[in-house]
């Protein structure tokens, strides 16, 4: 059975900060279990700790370093391209002599596509009009290249993230006072 699609969605500051509140409750817990000398109940939450913070950092990675380098990507294709800032510039100008029942719905498929990577990617490249294909959004290819570019940087930080939080676990599980260093 094929699988559905995935339910994902850009991480937030707040999503960072939440990541990181769960981190300090799990630490807490760590602590007072480590304190009534319960050190599988101690070990157990100070590896949670470390998930949470990991989380709270990849957070924080992926849509800060991603779409950063995505966005700069993106502005250094059209830069580099007169033929794409050429082609921009004619879909920028669609609006103004589309028909009145268009306008609105083309002037938010430009409003999308200048919006940045995220955008340009979710406007679809071409679109059948009459029996035949048309172009509509120029830069979507070249957004779609410059978010996988991103988003894999970004994953490359968060694995590392997640092999340093997994690091300080360890050292802390086999600290002699215990996983959270009393």
């Amino acid at each position: 059975m094929p699988r559905g699609r995935a339910k994902t969605r850009t991480a937030t500051a707040a999503d960072a900060a939440a990541y990181l509140a769960k981190g300090r409750e799990f630490l807490r817990a760590a602590q007072d279990a480590l304190a009534l000398g319960n050190r599988t109940a101690a070990s157990g939450n100070a590896v949670h700790a470390g998930i949470s913070a990991s989380d709270a950092v990849a957070a924080a990675l992926v849509g800060a370093v991603s779409l950063t380098l995505a966005a700069n990507r993106l502005h250094a294709s059209i830069a580099a391209s007169p033929s794409l800032q050429k082609a921009l510039a004619a879909f920028d100008g669609l609006a103004a002599t589309a028909p009145s029942g268009q306008r609105q719905s083309l002037e938010r498929a430009i409003a999308a596509v200048n919006s940045g990577p995220l955008g340009a990617n979710a406007v679809p490249a071409t679109t059948a009009a009459g029996g035949r294909t048309v172009p509509v959004n120029p830069q979507q290819g070249a957004a779609y290249h410059a978010l996988s570019h991103g988003f894999s940087v970004g994953y490359v930080l968060c694995a590392v993230a997640a092999f340093v939080a997994a690091g300080v676990v360890v050292t802390l599980m086999r600290s002699p006072r215990g996983p959270v260093g009393r």
